[in-house]
């Protein structure tokens, strides 16, 4: 019922419930999406409506696809659209259906905007008086969000035009032009294949990347800052022992795999000794080379008994060396990585068999004992089981101080002074050579040194470590730790006993670690890597193991610690692995290749905008256009019809070029020391003459259509390339044209231009010229370079002198012939011998040469003639020799002529005077005549009238060569080497001294200075000594001499001795390969006679400087000799004894023989025999002799011979008796008996008796 509101009784009617409801699906959606629309509607009254009608105006951004009905059926009865209407007609109580509505969005809806729609149900039921008591859900409505994510990509290129050889940057910015997130943006780029993404610096070397860390005690020097290269990292205060190093955070702009460190060190730190005889290289300083290795145990096992030898001749060691002995205990901490511990008490012990036995050795190792006693670490021996007698080649410690103790015959123990420190770790080394000397080395320093061994024991067959040796209770067995023992067949230098000293003397390790955060705060430290686990031959690269976690950052921390306060770790550069491309974005991370790299960006919201940053590097070569393209995706972007970009580039070239033009070899420039062209300025009239062009192309882009023209003064005869071009060359008399495609980057090339020189003397000009026509040259260039050469006559004068007889008498006429050649190409007139003899010098008679004065010290001789190319001209000088010595004689050419080859216009003669020595004897007795029996006293007086001392002569020689030696800014001296030559000496070399007159450098760490004999010993003079500080004296150099600074200022006043702190590997040729001696004593015992040489290498191209009054030796030599007095003693003669004079020894007895070193020049001895004179009377004679090797020229004068009258004497006696005694009866038997003797002493051959 109806209640009317004005109280009056209402109607009943009939009750209907109508509803509707609509929904979307998706809600939210973008355009160009599918979307469907659901209605549902329903009658939920109790009566059926009537007329029952739907409509729904759907959006006209909607492109409708599809209408579905179910449930009640309905009809469309639409007209307009999109404007839907359908007819239900009845609709029962309880009855509905459904209608879906599917379509696609427009694409152009513009996004964060809500679309909504209604839909409505009505009916006519209400004019029949059935009603919808509830209206309100009559309509509905639906509302969908219009949101989506368009990501859309450009590309930029800077700079346009791009430059080959170039970088070239390229800016991408990702936006999203939808309203909603875009979701898992990824990014691919593939680039040219003319450009390459740059790589990040990821290496320290320079004082800015140092400085950026944070040091303590630690500081970077640079001395040339000028220079690159020669700058490093070390302690500041060596005193404190060690410093650390704390290094800038590297940042590879995204998330990164770290798993390598490379370091380069000046010199090998806390690295062991290179296997199998190898030689390091690529360090600046102490490199070892293990020629001669026979053993080297490194000694890093975890156990043995067996211990491997390295050296590659599998000289294993074992333990223990007998039974009764025990092994040491493996795997302790050593000086490199692991090493022996030795128990003495336990008497451990390890056996190395090796049977060579050399002439020389060397013996080192690291040795860290815990008890000082008498101990050896290591002795060579015959039988394992004989040391108490039968060793040699022993290091050790005796009475507190390290020994080297060798057998000769004897045994020579030479020790420390440096007393023995336990519990600490001691470099020694040992070396000895058969009749030379013995060495002693702790910590890198000679302490210890003895001259004139004999032969080396020659009987072992093994090493022992650890052992006991000698008489027993006077050693005992080693208490401490052995590391890296080594054996070699040759002796050690003191320059490479140093080197390997630093070896464990310094240290360097790293710690690593990546991080999260720019600052590394709160990241841990890992790893712990050091040269002792490098076994290769150059600087070390480790991977990281454990492997640390991929992050943005990373950074390393380096420990640097001595054991010398004079040496410090020295590190030039540190890099990281592997190399990460320069690729940034401002969100997300990218990996990155070459030529390739993608981005995960990660979400991009609405309206948002990611910018990436690749810088790359344009090929040199390329020259036109690229075009590089970018793609970006996402997983719910719109559309990718946006989602790539493009851009173009236009490369072109753009060049340095220079041309430069020699008329002269020049052997300073790289490479020209290798040519040989034949050419010199100033050149020879009509000769051949070579004209070098040196065209440069100083980048940055390869040059093209490179055009070099030249026209010359001289009539070519032909143009050649020379390296790796092939230009394309024409030539006529004065011209040559060469063009080539293309010249690379930084590349040096040479044109030879052989010609004929004019015929007119003067001067010529000559101008060549480079162009690039498809390049850009700048106008810095130097497009061509003008040469002038000097045509004029030229002769190559050489001369030679020599001498003879060689050797001469004393006092005997020398003949020096001098012999001048004129090696041309042009006859020389006015050809000048300058001649610097021995005094009393005389010209014989020469009708081609006028000299003044005909006789003196100094003589000038005027060739008369002209000398034609070709040919030669001599005279002779004669000269009286003196007594005694060398006769130096020198002589230089020269003409008003140029010369193109000046070191061969002087020329040294050296004629040696032959030792002689006037021997004297004289022999005499006391008492002529003498009895027989009776005392008989000689007398021998010895003499030497001279001229030299008998037996053993010493010589002294001084040779100099005052032409200046020029040093360039690195590489060879000019000459290399410098010459001298020497001859004439007698004996063999004792002692050296080297003057390098007046060196002038600034900066004399650069000099490695090598001497070489006429045998071809070596020994290093001075190499990386002085530091920076500039150097103006006159260097004396022998081995009695001081250390030179390894910094600070070399001086005159000083007395050096060889100095090395390590070479930069072996000097270039001509110079002979290492390894080289450390002392002058490598040149004892050798022949001094022949050819000195000289090498002065530069190693950094900067300063330079000058030998200004080139070098000399002085040489002593030693002629051993042996003094011989013998005597002939009479028969006869008993109770013979000698009073000699001192250093006589009685080396015989029939006949009477004693030997004497040298019987020095005035010198007189007396030899004094006593004996008892024979008992035979008669006449004794006896001759005595003096000889020597040397020569005598009165050999009348080296015997004597002497009578002596024996006097018989004869003690005759008679006794008689009778018989009976006392009285006899007439007739009786009577006897006479008469005794007849002689009491001498002497014999008596006929006897009267009378009676």
């Amino acid at each position: 019922r109806v209640q009317p509101s004005d109280g009056t009784p209402g109607q009943i009617v009939e009750r209907m419930d109508l509803a509707i409801v609509k929904s979307v699906n998706p809600p939210t959606a973008a355009p160009g999406e599918t979307i469907t629309y659901t209605l549902l509607f329903s009658n939920a009254g109790v009566y059926t409506a009537t007329g029952v009608v739907i409509t729904d105006v759907v959006p006209v951004s909607l492109s409708v696809q599809s209408v579905i009905s179910s449930g009640v059926a309905i009809t469309d009865t639409s007209t307009t659209l999109p404007t839907y209407t359908w007819d239900v007609q009845d609709l029962a109580a309880g009855d509905g259906g459904t209608i879906t509505i599917t379509g696609i969005l427009s694409a152009a809806l513009p996004g964060g905007h809500i679309f909504t729609n209604t839909a409505a149900i009505t009916s006519t039921s209400g004019v029949t008086m059935v009603v919808d008591p509830d209206a309100s859900n009559d309509s509905s409505a639906a509302g969908i969000l219009i949101s989506y994510a368009d990501l859309t990509v450009t590309k930029t290129a800077d700079p346009e035009p791009a430059v080959a050889g170039m970088p070239l940057t390229y800016t991408i910015t990702i936006t999203n032009l939808g309203d909603s997130a875009a979701t898992g943006v990824t990014l691919s780029d593939t680039l040219h294949t003319s450009t390459t993404l740059q790589t990040l610096d990821q290496r320290d070397d320079t004082a800015a990347e140092f400085n950026a860390g944070a040091h303590q005690n630690t500081h970077w020097v640079d001395p040339r800052p000028g220079y690159d290269d020669d700058e490093w990292l070390e302690i500041a205060d060596t005193l404190l022992a060690s410093g650390v190093y704390t290094s800038r955070v590297l940042d590879a702009r995204n998330v990164v795999s770290w798993t390598q460190l490379e370091w380069r060190p000046r010199r090998p730190a806390w690295k062991p000794l290179p296997d199998n005889g190898a030689a390091e290289e690529y360090y600046v300083f102490g490199e070892a080379d293990m020629s001669g290795n026979r053993l080297l145990l490194h000694l890093d096992e975890s156990a043995g008994p067996t211990f491997g030898d390295t050296s590659g001749l599998s000289n294993d060691g074992t333990c223990p060396a007998i039974a009764g002995e025990a092994c040491p205990t493996a795997g302790a901490a050593g000086r490199f990585n692991g090493a022996l511990s030795f128990t003495g008490a336990a008497s451990q012990t390890v056996a190395i068999s090796d049977t060579h036995d050399p002439a020389r050795y060397a013996i080192e190792l690291w040795v860290y004992p815990t008890v000082v006693t008498d101990t050896s670490f290591i002795l060579r021996t015959d039988t394992l089981t004989g040391t108490a007698e039968n060793y040699s080649h022993l290091l050790g410690i005796v009475d507190g101080y390290f020994q080297h103790t060798v057998y000769d015959g004897v045994y020579r123990t030479i020790t420390s002074t440096t007393p023995v420190t336990p519990d600490m770790w001691h470099h020694v080394v040992g070396t000895a050579e058969s009749n030379g000397d013995m060495k002693l080395f702790v910590d890198g320093v000679q302490e210890a040194q003895l001259d004139g061994l004999g032969s080396l024991w020659t009987s072992g067959d093994w090493f022992r470590l650890g052992s006991t040796y000698g008489p027993t209770g006077t050693a005992r067995y080693f208490s401490g730790r052995l590391d890296e023992v080594a054996v070699y067949s040759r002796t050690l230098s003191a320059g490479e006993v140093l080197d390997h000293y630093l070896r464990g003397a310094l240290r360097l390790s790293f710690e690593v670690r990546s991080c999260d955060n720019p600052a590394c705060a709160g990241e841990s430290w890992s790893g712990f890597y050091s040269e002792q686990t490098n076994t290769g031959l150059d600087w070390p690269t480790v991977t990281f193991s454990p492997t640390i976690t991929d992050s943005r950052y990373f950074q390393y921390r380096a420990t640097l610690a001595t054991d010398d306060a004079d040496y410090s770790p020295e590190l030039l550069w540190v890099r990281v692995h592997p190399d990460h491309r320069a690729v940034f974005a401002s969100q997300g991370s990218c990996v990155a290749q070459p030529r390739a790299f993608t981005c995960d960006l990660g979400d991009l919201g609405g309206g948002g905008v990611v910018s990436l940053t690749a810088f790359v590097n344009v090929n040199p070569s390329m020259l036109g256009i690229i075009t590089n393209s970018v793609t970006v995706s996402a997983s719910n972007d719109i559309t990718s019809a946006n989602n790539s970009a493009s851009v173009t580039s236009t490369v072109e070239s753009e060049v340095y070029l220079s041309i430069h033009k020699y008329d002269d070899d020049d052997p300073d420039h790289d490479g020209y020391n290798e040519w040989n062209h034949g050419a010199a300025d100033p050149v020879n009239p009509g000769s051949p003459m070579t004209y070098t062009l040196e065209v440069h192309n100083g980048g940055p882009s390869d040059a093209w259509n490179v055009w070099i023209s030249d026209t010359l003064p001289i009539t070519v005869t032909g143009v050649a390339a020379h390296g790796n071009w092939s230009p394309q060359c024409t030539f006529t008399t004065h011209t040559i044209s060469c063009t080539v495609a293309n010249l690379g980057d930084y590349t040096w090339h040479h044109l030879v231009v052989t010609g004929t020189a004019p015929l007119t003397t003067g001067w010529i000009t000559n101008t060549a010229w480079v162009t690039a026509s498809a390049s850009t040259v700048y106008t810095t260039s130097h497009l061509s370079d003008t040469e002038t050469t000097l045509i004029t006559p030229l002769a190559d004068l050489a001369i030679v002198k020599s001498g003879s007889p060689d050797p001469v008498d004393p006092g005997a006429v020398i003949t020096f012939t001098v012999v001048v050649t004129n090696n041309g190409p042009s006859p020389a007139t006015g050809v000048v011998v300058t001649d610097t003899i021995y005094p009393g010098g005389y010209v014989l008679s020469t009708t081609e040469w006028s000299c003044s004065p005909s006789s003196g010290s100094y003589l000038i001789c005027l060739l008369n003639n002209s000398l034609s190319s070709g040919a030669s001209a001599s005279f002779q000088i004669t000269a009286t020799a003196p007594v005694s010595g060398i006769v130096l004689n020198r002589a230089e050419v020269g003409s008003p002529f140029y010369d193109p080859d000046e070191e061969n216009n002087v020329a040294y003669a050296y004629v040696g005077v032959l030792p002689v020595a006037d021997l004297h004897i004289r022999k005499a007795d006391v008492r002529d005549p003498v009895e027989a029996g009776a005392p008989l006293t000689y007398t021998l007086t010895v003499s030497n009238g001279g001229y030299v001392d008998a037996g053993a002569l010493g010589t002294s020689v001084v040779i100099e060569d005052h032409h200046p030696i020029r040093i360039p800014w690195g590489g060879r001296a000019r000459p290399y080497p410098a010459r001298v030559y020497l001859g004439g000496i007698t004996g063999q070399v004792r002692g050296i001294t080297v003057t390098l007159y007046s060196l002038q450098h600034t900066y004399p760490g650069d000099l490695e200075v090598l001497l070489v004999g006429p045998g071809e010993q070596s020994a290093v003079l001075m190499a990386n000594v002085g530091g920076g500080a500039d150097v103006s004296a006159t260097l004396t150099i022998n081995d009695g001499g001081q250390a030179m600074p390894v910094s600070g200022t070399l001086t005159s006043t000083v007395t050096y001795r060889p100095t090395s702190y390590g070479l930069t590997g072996d000097l270039p040729p001509s110079a002979p390969a290492g390894p080289y001696g450390g002392s002058l004593s490598t040149f004892y015992g050798s022949d001094p006679n022949g050819v000195w040489r000289l090498y002065i290498y530069d190693t950094f191209g900067s300063d330079g400087g000058y030998l200004l009054h080139g070098w000399g030796l002085q040489i002593s030599a030693l002629a051993t000799d042996t003094v011989t007095l013998s005597d002939t003693l009479p028969s006869g003669l008993i109770g013979v004894s000698v009073d000699a004079p001192a250093g006589w020894v009685q080396t015989g007895g029939d006949p009477l023989t004693f030997e004497a070193d040298v019987l020095p020049v005035g010198a007189v001895e007396v030899f004094t025999i006593t004996a008892t004179a024979p008992i035979t009377g008669g006449v004794i004679t006896n001759t005595a002799w003096i000889t020597s090797t040397m020569a005598d020229f009165w050999p009348a004068s080296n015997e004597d011979t002497i009578t002596t009258t024996i006097t018989a004497v004869a003690d005759l006696a008679i006794t008689k008796t009778v018989e009976p005694p006392e009285v006899v009866g007439p007739g009786m038997p009577l006897t006479y008996t008469l005794t007849i003797s002689n009491g001498g002493p002497s014999p008596v051959q006929t006897v009267t008796v009378t009676d």
